[in-house]
């Protein structure tokens, strides 16, 4: 054996020495291969194949354009290509490859001063599982400056805000002038519900309200239904909640929205029959990559 490379987790190109013409390689069709075990264990399993890449969207380091989407892998010969979507091909070359990050179609990262104390805060997605290689649910971090610590610290964390499972992973971030709000939904048709939750400037709990959306089906009419609940939760042990009305959870969460002036990370667009629908005309800060983020929070030390 000359040289290998791995294709999948199951599959691998053989170059054997004195093979050297499709003719030869021909000849061996059907041949049993025996591959040693040392080289198939020593090979690193968290490392990403090529083929798991498939998705990921390309970004140009130095200019911060985005150049496609990989759509496929071109291995047919030595050298791999990622081919985009819009047909071009690029070298998938380790060597040109800075950065690989999970994004779930997003960028992730946002650096905002939310309480105007002069020191930004750090907002950014992480994922925290993976299947077959894609990140399967990411938790939103917090982090601000503790000037007694001298440091910054994680003060929020907000687990799921995004999974891939059934319709989980809708979420907004805004501010008003005293509190920052997280509203984020998730479950299936049949039990689909959306939490906002209220930060004082100091990131304690405010207030937690949540609105549960049943489908139901109605055996007399033969008919599905809608029906919704909505609690409110206890601010210390956000565990205990009690039932309120239906008024008195939209007097409490249009309260917030009405009075939003930044939405500081998003990843969808509240349609027009949801109450969120009104933080379509509040100003956003647009979410960065990773290495953006970092760039900027350099620049801003440097200066």
């Amino acid at each position: 054996m000359e040289e290998y490379r791995f294709k999948t987790d199951e599959t691998a190109l053989i170059k054997f020495e004195g093979i050297d013409t499709q003719e030869r390689a021909r000849e061996l069709t059907g041949t049993e291969v025996f591959f040693p075990r040392e080289l198939a264990e020593s090979d690193d399993s968290d490392e990403l194949s090529y083929a798991q890449l498939v998705g990921f969207t390309v970004i140009d380091h130095a200019t911060g354009r985005e150049v496609g989407k990989i759509d496929s892998i071109d291995d047919q010969t030595i050298n791999i290509m990622f081919e985009l979507t819009d047909g071009t091909l690029i070298p998938a070359s380790e060597e040109l490859i800075e950065d690989i990050e999970y994004a779930f179609d997003m960028n992730s990262t946002n650096v905002y001063d939310l309480n105007q104390d002069g020191y930004p805060e750090l907002l950014y997605l992480a994922a925290d599982s993976y299947m077959d290689g894609e990140a399967f649910d990411a938790d939103l971090y917090l982090w601000t400056y503790i000037p007694s610590a001298g440091k910054y610290m994680c003060v929020l964390m907000q687990r799921d805000i995004i999974y891939m499972a059934a319709d989980g992973g809708s979420f907004i971030v805004f501010t008003t002038d005293k509190e920052i709000v997280i509203t984020y939904s998730g479950g299936e048709e049949s039990d689909y519900h959306t939490d906002t939750l209220v930060y004082d400037f100091d990131f304690c709990g405010v207030a937690h309200y949540r609105r549960d959306e049943r489908l139901e089906y109605e055996p007399i009419t033969q008919t599905y239904l809608y029906t919704y609940d909505y609690h409110e939760y206890d601010n210390e042990t956000n565990v205990n909640d009690k039932e309120i009305t239906e008024n008195e959870y939209y007097s409490a969460v249009s309260g917030y929205i009405d009075n939003a002036k930044y939405v500081v990370a998003s990843n969808y667009t509240p349609q027009t029959n949801e109450i969120e629908y009104g933080l379509i005309a509040v100003p956003e800060f647009p979410m960065m990559y990773c290495y953006e983020a970092i760039e900027y929070l350099e620049s801003s030390v440097e200066n």
